[in-house]
Order: structure tokens, then C-alpha cells, then sequence
């Protein structure tokens, strides 16, 4: 059961600029107009200005979809901070600031949030957005969205800022594995579950011939095998599934295994020998 501390009612246009203030840095509000009062009077009438806000030490969830709403959006946040913490137990979760997240019901209510995107069926709206700042992280979400992981990139984006306040060296494979990892994490009443590697990823692995391991391990930022900008490639491939076998099999997971490695690399140590050392020849 979640820790909730309250629940909470703020008008919509106050909890829009929250977000807005992130991206812009005058902290103007550019979709607030004053002197469009005929267009306010007929969205209160059809859209009630009210959000509902729930808190806990780790997130603040922010919606114009109800209670339930919050509280699902709440839950799986919740549950995706924990699979960090039981696979990472070392690293930095936060900046001391609970994330915000502000979750629109709807295409309608989205772009009050994120203004360049208008209902349009001829222009797909993303399924939210990531910004991270030096102290505070926003997340603006679409709650009426579809499929087995719509917030993937989501996920992604938030593995990628645990990773980046928590490591200063890790090997880009590493780097690579664990935002596609915990991008494929699904949430059930049980709680959250990684997902199984991406068939497109084995069908690569299958049809061409792998890539050393020593070589995936040795690949730094600069390498070509990394910012060739096709991430349909054998290295990409052979990344995430080496990091999902190591975070999914039994005996690995189970000795924190992969925070040593990741412990010594980031310290300076040589993948390789890091790699020798950690999980034998």
C-alpha cells in the first residue's frame, strides 16, 4: 500500500505553467491569454479546471483524470523506482526532490502541458516527455495511451538519469543494455516485471556473426560502433542482451554480480579485466 500523504486540488492552468517553467527559462506560461477570455469561459464549461495531486517522499503525481488515475500513475512510478533500487542498490535515486509528474487524461489536456502539441491527426502526439534538470525532474505523460509498454522511452530516459547521477565511466554496452532493459519493464498488481529481450534484437544476434566480447566491452563513446547513429546494429544488439542476462539470471542477480563490475569499471578499471574478475573466463 502506498504511503500517500494527501490528496490535494490545484486549478489546471497553475499546474501547467509548473511544467512549463521547466522548459522555458523566463518561467513564462506562453499558453495562458489573458485576454482570450471567451476561449476560458467555454473550456471551464466543458473541461473542469480542477487536477488532482497525490504526493509520496518519491514522486508527486499531478492529473486531470481522477483519483484512480493518479494513484495508477503513482503505483507504477513507484514500482519501476523499486526495480531500480533492487538491481542498482548503489545508486542514486534522487536529487532530494520528489520527481513531478503531471499527467494529462487526454490529447486534449496534453498540450497544455506541452503546447507544440496540438490535437492534430495529422501529427502523432508522443506519449510524454522527460526533462531533467540539475535539481528537479518533470515528467509529462498522456494517460489514454495503448500497449504492452507505452512509456518505454520514458523509462528509458529515467534509467538514463539514475545511470548519470550515479556513474561517471560506465562503458556505453552497459549504458546501452540497461535503458532498453528497464524501458521493457510491464506492472501488474504484483508489481513490475522486465520484459523479455526484443525479438528485432535476437533476430539480429541470429543472422549475423556476434562481435567479441571483448571488443563490445573495449567500445567507448567515440568508437564507431556506437555513434554510427544505427542502433540496428550487432553491437547494440549484443548489449542489451548481455545486460539482460545478467541482470535476469539467478546466480549473477542474486551476488550483485554487476555492481561490482560496474563499481570497478567506473573507478578507472579496465572492462576486460574488470569483466575476468568479476564474472570469471
Amino acid at each position: 500500500m502506498l504511503n500517500l500523504k494527501s490528496v490535494i486540488f490545484r486549478p489546471i492552468r497553475q499546474i501547467a505553467c509548473l511544467f512549463a517553467a521547466t522548459l522555458l527559462l523566463g518561467g513564462l506560461c506562453p499558453f495562458v491569454r489573458a485576454d482570450d477570455k471567451e476561449k476560458k469561459v467555454k473550456e471551464k464549461k466543458e473541461r473542469p479546471e480542477v487536477w488532482v495531486e497525490i504526493r509520496t517522499p518519491n514522486f508527486i503525481v499531478m492529473t486531470d483524470g481522477g483519483e484512480k488515475t493518479a494513484r495508477k500513475v503513482l503505483d507504477e512510478f513507484e514500482q519501476a523506482r523499486r526495480v531500480f533500487q533492487a538491481t542498482l542498490p548503489n545508486a542514486r535515486l534522487s536529487t532530494g526532490i520528489p520527481i513531478r509528474i503531471l499527467a494529462a487524461r487526454d490529447s486534449q489536456s496534453f498540450p497544455l502541458l506541452l503546447p507544440e502539441f496540438p490535437p492534430d491527426r495529422r501529427r502523432t502526439q508522443p506519449n510524454g516527455q522527460f526533462v531533467a534538470g540539475k535539481e528537479k525532474i518533470h515528467i509529462a505523460i498522456r494517460t489514454n495511451v495503448s500497449g504492452k509498454v507505452p512509456y518505454e522511452e520514458i523509462y528509458q530516459d529515467y534509467a538514463r538519469q539514475i545511470l548519470k547521477m550515479s556513474y561517471r565511466n560506465l562503458p556505453p554496452w552497459l549504458q546501452i543494455g540497461f535503458e532498453n532493459v528497464y524501458g521493457s519493464m510491464t506492472f501488474t498488481d504484483k508489481g513490475a516485471q522486465i520484459g523479455r529481450p526484443d525479438p528485432e534484437d535476437m533476430s539480429v544476434l541470429f543472422e549475423s556473426p556476434l562481435l567479441p566480447l571483448d571488443l563490445v566491452l573495449h567500445v567507448d563513446h567515440t568508437s564507431p560502433y556506437y555513434t554510427s547513429g544505427d542502433k540496428n546494429t550487432v553491437y547494440f544488439a549484443e548489449s542489451k542482451a548481455l545486460v539482460h542476462f545478467l541482470l535476469t539470471d539467478a546466480q549473477l542477480s542474486s551476488g550483485k554480480v554487476l555492481e561490482h563490475y560496474m563499481d570497478l569499471v567506473d573507478h578507472g578499471g579496465d572492462s576486460v579485466k574488470a569483466a575476468r574478475e568479476t564474472f570469471g573466463r
